[in-house]
C-alpha cells in the first residue's frame, strides 16, 4: 500500500535554507486535526489516506479489537479484554461499517464522504460490505485527463469479498469491479502502487481465515482499473511456497519493489516490468535480511536519499503464534541500487553477505522490545520518518501470574512508570538514514495510540494516523475490581506536523502580583478565592484518586468516582449519594452512568436544586426522610470523615439499603484528637483494619477495605506542594497565609494516617 501521491514536490529535500537543508519535526510541531475518531470513537485505525484535489482523505477502520475477539481465543487468560466485548456478534452490537473522510485546510472541517452499505441479513446478522479500508492511492489512467482516488476495502468474513472503490471528484464513490481477481476470495488488497503507466496491486489476506496471509501470492496490473481486467504477472509465491502475502510496494531505482511475508524470513522482489506479462521477477532479499523469521514481514517501504528502506514486522501483534514465531521487535534495513544491503535499526548478525551491525545503533524496536512493528515509513521535507506499532498499550491487560506473588507486585509497581515513559506508538526522524532522533515516544502522550497507521506527505505538512482502537469502553484496572469504563481518550486520532517559529515576545512588563487585603475579611475572602483556584473551580474538593495519567485534582476525583463505583454493580437503581461539600458526585453519576433516580444529601452546603431526575436532601443530620430497604447502593464521599456521628451515618446507610444492596466509601482516617473516629471510642479507628470493624459493628457484610493512601494522600500532597510554591516564588502567600491556606484545604484531617476505599453490602433485613 502507498500512502501518498507520487513524485510530490513538498516531498523533495532542499527547499529550507541556503544549504538546502531544513529542520526535522519535534513533538511541540504536531497539532490534532482529528481526535475521538472523528467523534465516534468506534473508528479505530486511519488504515488508508491520501492527498488529493487540495484536500486530506482518510479511509477508517471500525472496532478493531472487538473484530479480534470474535477471532481469537488467546486473550482468555488475560486480567481483561481491552475493551467490552461483544456478547456474541460485533457486527450485530455495533455499528461496524467503515467509512471516508476528507478534511478541507481552508475551513478546518470534517466531513464524512461515504459509508459501507449493509448486507442483507444472515443469521440475525447484517453484515456490513467493509468493515474498513487498507488500500488508497491516487492514480490517473492513460486514457484519463485527471487523476482519480481508488481506495480498496476490507470485507468481513460475511461479506461480498474485497472491493475497488474510485472517485474522480472526490465527493461521490463507484465500486469498480475487480475483472480478472476473484475479489470474493479474498478479503483485502494491502499492496497498491503505480508504475510504467500500470496499477499493481496483491491480495493481502483470505476472507474468513487470516488477515495477514493471501495463501497464493499474485501479483496483478492494469493500465486502467475502470475499462481493463486486471492480469497476474508474477509466478504464483513468486515460486517459493511459503511466502505467504505480498505486505507493501514502492518504486525504486526503475524497478517495482515488493515485500513479502515469509515465515522463514521476508524476501524482497523487483521486476523492470519489461516486455509481456508474467514479467521477469529478481530476488533482492531473502531471509529476512539475516534475521530469518523474527522478521517475517516487510511492514512498510520507502524511498529515501537514494535507497529503499524497509521496515519490519512479525504478525499478531510482534508474536506469531500460528507459526510459533517471536515474541520480537521490528528492524529497518536499507537496500541499495546494487541489491546489497545493511541493517539499519535492529540486531547484529552475520549473514551470506558478512557481518552486519545496526548502523544507527539501535538494537530492534529502537531498543524497545514492545515495538513490534515498523508500520510506516514516509520521507518527508529531507526527513525520513518511521513509525511503531508499540504492543506497550496492552501491558496493562497481560497476565502476570507467572513467577509468584512477588515478581507480580514488582511488574505492577513498575507499570505506571513504563506507561508513562513509553506507552503509545513511537515516531522516529532521521536526515540520513543513520542518526536518529525521537519526535514521540508517547503517541504523542497519549497511551491508547498503539501505532502509526497511515503517515503521508502533504502541502500542509506531516500527517500520521494514529491508530487506537481502546472504545468506545475500555478495561480499567479499579481498586475493587476491573471494569468497563467510557474511554475519551479512544479513538483514532490524526496529527500534523508543520515547523514554527516562536512568536515575537511583546516588550511589556510583567503584571503585577495581585493585591490583597489585609484585613481578616479580605484574607478570610483571599484564602476562599485560593483554595477554590487550587481545585480549579470547582465544588469537588477532596483528596481524589491519582495515577499516572492524572494531573490536575478534578482529574484526580472523577478518577475516585470510577474508583467507587468500581464496587457498585454496572447497572445501578436507586442510589443514594453523601458528600460532605456538594452535589458533585451525584452530578458526576448523571454523567457517566446515570442510575433510575438519584438522591444527593450535602451535609456541610444546602443546595436549594440539583440535577435532572434527581433530588437534593438538604437534612444535616440522620435520620433521612427515606423509607427502610428503599435503595440498591450508597456512595458516600469522605462525608463521615467530617461528621461527628459518623457510626450514626453507617447504621442509617443499613437501613436505607435493600438486601442485597451495597454501599461504597472513601474516608480519610486521622490521628487528629477530634478525628471523628477517635472521639468517644475505646480503640480508635485509624488504620483500615481497624475501620473493617466499623463497618462490622454496623451490621455490613462482604466487608471489603482497601489501604489507598499512596494513591491519593501522597500525590494530592505532592499537587498542594507545587501549588504553594508557585504562589509564595510570586508572592502571593506569605508564610502565614500558607498556613492558613494548608488549613483550609486538608487542616481536618492533618495528621492522616490512611486513605481507604471500603464497601459493605446488607444480606439480611
Amino acid at each position: 500500500m502507498t500512502n501518498s501521491a507520487p513524485s510530490a514536490t513538498w516531498n523533495e529535500p532542499g527547499a529550507g535554507n541556503a544549504h538546502g537543508l531544513t529542520p526535522g519535526l519535534h513533538a511541540g510541531e504536531f497539532r490534532p486535526l482529528a481526535r475521538h475518531g472523528f467523534g465516534d470513537p468506534c473508528n479505530a485505525y486511519p488504515h488508508t489516506a491520501a492527498w488529493f484535489r487540495d484536500r486530506l482523505y482518510v479511509g477508517t477502520t471500525r472496532c478493531v479489537l472487538l473484530l479480534i475477539q470474535m477471532r481469537t481465543e488467546n486473550m482468555s487468560r488475560w486480567k481483561s479484554f481491552p475493551v467490552r466485548p461483544a456478547v456474541k456478534n460485533a457486527h450485530a452490537e455495533y455499528d461496524t461499517r467503515g467509512q471516508i473522510w476528507r478534511y478541507t485546510p481552508a475551513t478546518g472541517a470534517w466531513d464524512k464522504l461515504l459509508e459501507s452499505p449493509r448486507m442483507p441479513e444472515q443469521d440475525g446478522v447484517a453484515w456490513p460490505m467493509y468493515h474498513g479500508t487498507r488500500g488508497m492511492i491516487v492514480y490517473r489512467a492513460p486514457a484519463e485527463e485527471a487523476p482519480s482516488l481508488y481506495l480498496t476495502t476490507w470485507s468481513p468474513k460475511g461479506g461480498p469479498g474485497v472491493m475497488l472503490l474510485r472517485s474522480q471528484d472526490g465527493e461521490r464513490f463507484e465500486n469498480v469491479p475487480l475483472a480478472g481477481i476473484e475479489q470474493e476470495r479474498y478479503s483485502s488488497i494491502r499492496a497498491l502502487e503505480q508504475f510504467k503507466g500500470q496499477l499493481f496491486c496483491s491480495p493481502g489476506s483470505l476472507k474468513g481465515v487470516s488477515q495477514n496471509m493471501a495463501d497464493v501470492v499474485r501479483i496483478y496490473a492494469t493500465p486502467d482499473p475502470l475499462r481493463e481486467p486486471w492480469r497476474v504477472v508474477a509466478e504464483d509465491n513468486f515460486g517459493d511456497g511459503h511466502n505467504e502475502a505480498a505486505a507493501d510496494m514502492a518504486v525504486f531505482n526503475g524497478h517495482l519493489y515488493v515485500g513479502t511475508r515469509n515465515p522463514r524470513g521476508f524476501e524482497i522482489w523487483k521486476t523492470d516490468a519489461a516486455g509481456a506479462p508474467p514479467y521477469r521477477w529478481q530476488r533482492v532479499v531473502a531471509g529476512g535480511a539475516g534475521r530469518g523469521p523474527l522478521n517475517e514481514t516487510v511492514a512498510s517501504l520507502c524511498v529515501f536519499n537514494g535507497a529503499l528502506y524497509a521496515g519490519t514486522s512479525i504478525s499478531n501483534g510482534g508474536y506469531d503464534r500460528d507459526h510459533g514465531i517471536g515474541p520480537g521487535a521490528c528492524e529497518i534495513v536499507r537496500v541499495y541500487p546494487d541489491d546489497s544491503y545493511d541493517v539499519v535499526m535492529g540486531d547484529m548478525r552475520t549473514t551470506p553477505r558478512g557481518f552486519q551491525a545496526p548502523l544507527s545503533g539501535y538494537g530492534p524496536g529502537f531498543d524497545n522490545p514492545c515495538n513490534a512493528y515498523l508500520w510506516r515509513l514516509c520521507a518527508h521535507d529531507g526527513w525520513l520518518y518511521a513509525g511503531t506499532f508499540c504492543a506497550s498499550s496492552f501491558l496493562p491487560f497481560l497476565p502476570s501470574d507467572r513467577g509468584g506473588e512477588m515478581k507480580q507486585k514488582m511488574i505492577e509497581s513498575e507499570l505506571p512508570r513504563i506507561m508513562e515513559a513509553s506507552g503509545g506508538f513511537d515516531l522516529w526522524r532521521s536526515r540520513d538514514g543513520v542518526f536518529w532522533t525521537p519526535v514521540t515516544r508517547t503517541g504523542f502522550g497519549n497511551e491508547y495510540n498503539y501505532g502509526v497507521r497511515s503517515l503521508i506527505s502533504t502541502p500542509l505538512g506531516l500527517v500520521v494516523g494514529a491508530a487506537n482502537p481502546f472504545a468506545p469502553e475500555v478495561g480499567k484496572p479499579r481498586a475493587a475490581d476491573w471494569r468497563f469504563e467510557p474511554n475519551p481518550r479512544g479513538g483514532l486520532e490524526i496529527w500534523l506536523g508543520t515547523p514554527q517559529t516562536a512568536p515575537a515576545q511583546p516588550d511589556t512588563p510583567p503584571p503585577p502580583a495581585p493585591a490583597r487585603r489585609e484585613d481578616a475579611e479580605g484574607n478570610e475572602a483571599f484564602i476562599a478565592a485560593l483554595v477554590a483556584e487550587f481545585f480549579e473551580g470547582t465544588a469537588a474538593r477532596t483528596l481524589g484518586f491519582w495515577d499516572f495519567r492524572t494531573r490536575t485534582p478534578a482529574e484526580a476525583f472523577d478518577n475516585l468516582m470510577w474508583e467507587l463505583l468500581a464496587f457498585l454493580p454496572e447497572t445501578l437503581g436507586d442510589v443514594l449519594v453523601l458528600d460532605a461539600d456538594s452535589p458533585a458526585p451525584g452530578e458526576h453519576l448523571l454523567r457517566v452512568r446515570p442510575p433510575a433516580s438519584l438522591r444527593t444529601h450535602v451535609t456541610r452546603r444546602r443546595e436549594t436544586s440539583f440535577g435532572r431526575h434527581a433530588v437534593l436532601l438538604e437534612r444535616a443530620a440522620p435520620p433521612l426522610s427515606l423509607p427502610d430497604n428503599s435503595l440498591d447502593a450508597v456512595l458516600n464521599v469522605q462525608t463521615l470523615s467530617r461528621n461527628r456521628r459518623g457510626a450514626a451515618w453507617l447504621k442509617e446507610i443499613r437501613r436505607l439499603l435493600k438486601p442485597g444492596g451495597r454501599c461504597a466509601l472513601m474516608e480519610i482516617l486521622s490521628e487528629a484528637e477530634r478525628a471523628p473516629w477517635r472521639t468517644g471510642r475505646r480503640r480508635p479507628a485509624v488504620q483500615p483494619e481497624d475501620f473493617e470493624a466499623v463497618l462490622a459493628g454496623a451490621g455490613f457484610d462482604g466487608i471489603r477495605v482497601l489501604d489507598v493512601t499512596e494513591s491519593c494522600r501522597l500525590p494530592f500532597r505532592r499537587q498542594l506542594d507545587t501549588f504553594i510554591r508557585r504562589k509564595m516564588l510570586d508572592n502571593e502567600l506569605d508564610q502565614d497565609l500558607r498556613t492558613r491556606f494548608e488549613q483550609a484545604v486538608t487542616g481536618a484531617y492533618e495528621p492522616i494516617s490512611a486513605v481507604i476505599l471500603a464497601s459493605g453490602g446488607k444480606e439480611g433485613p
